[in-house]
């Protein structure tokens, strides 16, 4: 409920949905303030919220909610460390949003991302070929969109070649060829992430 609601304010401007998931989380955290999944959302909210704001250069509030944000989400990980669900939360919001922050934070966020990818590659690497589509998709995605958009493109292309040879005729497969011929044109803007995490009607409810 949280990240679809959430997630409808991400990707198609709907605040009132997005107010809702936020509002849910919010009652989790009532009832136990240590739920690290709530946290986790919250805090990535505080982080979407931010680059509204960044977004009418309104720095200063912007960045009393993004680092807001990351303190929620730096908890979320202390209170459950091995808890995937938080990790893949924590780094596929920093992925999604990197694009819509200020240069000067982009950096760090998508390093942040990228730390929380490849903790969960480590976790998944013997088994990963076995994993949902979206499961195997997002944390490829995520190593190749990070390590791509940090200029390492040597890294960035070894998940590049996997997801084209493993994903075939995947919104993933797709992007990742694009890139593989042509990774001088791949801009800020232009994403991998968040392939099959939303599909046809998940965002209308």
């Amino acid at each position: 409920m949280v990240r679809e609601d959430t997630f409808a304010g991400y990707m198609g401007g709907d605040m009132a949905r997005f107010e809702r998931g936020m509002k849910y989380a919010e009652q989790v955290l009532a009832d136990n303030p240590r739920n690290a999944d709530a946290l986790v959302w919250t805090g990535g909210g505080k982080v979407f919220l931010a680059t509204r704001l960044y977004e009418q250069d309104l720095n200063t509030k912007g960045d009393v909610l993004y680092e807001g944000g990351l303190a929620l989400m730096e908890q979320a990980v202390a209170n459950e460390p091995g808890n995937a669900g938080v990790r893949a939360s924590y780094g596929g919001v920093l992925a999604y949003l990197a694009p819509r922050l200020p240069e000067g934070r982009r950096k760090a966020a998508l390093e942040k991302a990228r730390a929380m990818y490849e903790w969960l590659y480590k976790g998944q690497e013997q088994v990963l070929d076995r994993l949902p589509l979206h499961l195997r998709g997002e944390t490829l995605a995520g190593l190749a969109e990070t390590n791509q958009k940090l200029g390492d493109l040597e890294r960035a292309q070894v998940y590049l070649k996997r997801i084209s040879a493993s994903l075939p005729n995947t919104p993933y497969a797709r992007t990742a060829e694009r890139w593989l011929a042509h990774p001088e044109s791949v801009g800020t803007d232009q994403q991998i992430v968040c392939g099959t995490c939303h599909e046809a009607g998940r965002l209308q409810r």
